[in-house]
């Protein structure tokens, strides 16, 4: 039987929690052939760990670690946690804590070889640095912090970096939702010296952009902006294409959160918050036309994050405000979702990292 296993990220302290809160990171199975999901395993903040709103994680399979933010305020002390993966348990051991010189990190990512990881921390608009060591232990830190505001007063009065995309082994972008701009940068000797390459990609003012996945070729960018609800390719630092992720005619509240695609990059599914929907899109890069082709219920509220199976055949929302992970079986010819499959209660969920199949 094919077993998926998955790691979810939660918050602990929400304004959306009632009652007890969760632990903080969980490991929890889908089942490859019915889609049924379970829970296995919970870590919570218990002193030893740390895990005070881990509300994003980032696996390192060949390293075996995984990273998990500590998006809190300055009081709470904001930091990134590094685990220890067992492969064969998939037990958790904490290595190190790197004290972020910011609040609320939000997003992690890590270079291809493991020695270098990247914190966006929202609320102070800059991104951190850590050197990975052998030994497992966080070396040398380094701090840039973002410049520029945006037309939406409420939301873009300063920056708000909000994402980390390794493009190399000391290459980086980074998302900033206030300023409007995707930046680049190059680590040049050491995490203590970075510095900005070329000029950043420039969306839409009011865009608001917050994550970005590359093409499988690594030619094009697609770049999920939170505020205006809009997915834009980019090739060579411009965007090329530009779709709403919400039906014509729709007129509440929504803000977008998470952006993935399938593995042969025919489509694009990008969750709405508000609509609480999966978006969804056809991909045409011989062509470069990005097509609407429906929206699917998360069959929760607040889909925050959700992910598809390494096979490309299920996808699981992370559904925060409703508390629940809801699987979808998905047609690789279509790239359309059946109705929902599975569902598991769990608080707060905003971060779903599949491990590989086993």
């Amino acid at each position: 039987m094919a077993e998926f296993w998955f790691y979810t990220g939660s918050n602990t302290r929400s304004a959306s929690l009632t009652g007890e809160p969760g632990p903080g990171i969980n490991l929890c199975c889908l089942d490859g052939e019915t889609g049924a999901l379970t829970h296995r395993k919970g870590w919570s903040d218990d002193g030893e760990k740390d895990l005070l709103n881990p509300s994003y994680l980032r696996l390192d399979l060949p390293n075996n670690r995984l990273y998990a933010v500590r998006a809190c305020p300055k009081a709470d002390g904001p930091a990134l946690l590094m685990f220890a993966l067992d492969p064969a348990t998939r037990e958790l051991k904490r290595l190190d804590r790197g004290m972020i010189e910011g609040e609320g990190p939000c997003h992690v990512d890590v270079n291809p070889a493991g020695t270098i990881v990247a914190t966006a921390n929202y609320p102070t608009g800059n991104v951190s640095v850590f050197e990975v060591l052998p030994d497992g232990k966080f070396g040398r830190s380094g701090t840039i912090q973002h410049e520029g505001s945006g037309p939406n007063a409420k939301r873009q009065a300063g920056p708000h970096a909000h994402c980390i995309l390794f493009t190399g082994p000391n290459e980086f972008l980074a998302t900033d939702l206030g300023a409007d701009k995707v930046f680049r940068y190059r680590v040049e000797d050491g995490v203590t010296d970075v510095a900005p390459v070329g000029e950043p990609i420039r969306t839409e003012p009011g865009a608001g952009p917050r994550h970005i996945i590359p093409s499988a070729d690594s030619r094009y960018l697609f770049i999920l902006n939170e505020l205006d609800s809009t997915l834009n390719v980019a090739r060579d630092g411009k965007i090329i294409a530009k779709a709403s992720t919400l039906p014509p005619g729709f007129e509440g509240s929504n803000t977008c959160a998470a952006i993935h695609k399938s593995n042969d990059d025919r489509f694009l599914y990008a969750s709405n918050r508000g609509h609480d929907s999966i978006a969804i899109f056809a991909w045409d890069s011989a062509g470069e036309t990005l097509e609407p082709r429906g929206h699917h219920p998360t069959a929760g509220h607040e889909p925050r994050d959700f992910s598809l199976t390494p096979d490309d055949n299920w996808l699981v929302a992370a559904n925060q405000n409703s508390h629940t992970l809801v699987s979808f079986r998905r047609d690789a010819a279509s790239g359309m979702f059946s109705e929902p499959v599975g569902m598991l209660e769990l608080k707060a969920a905003v971060c779903v990292k599949f491990v590989d199949g086993s």
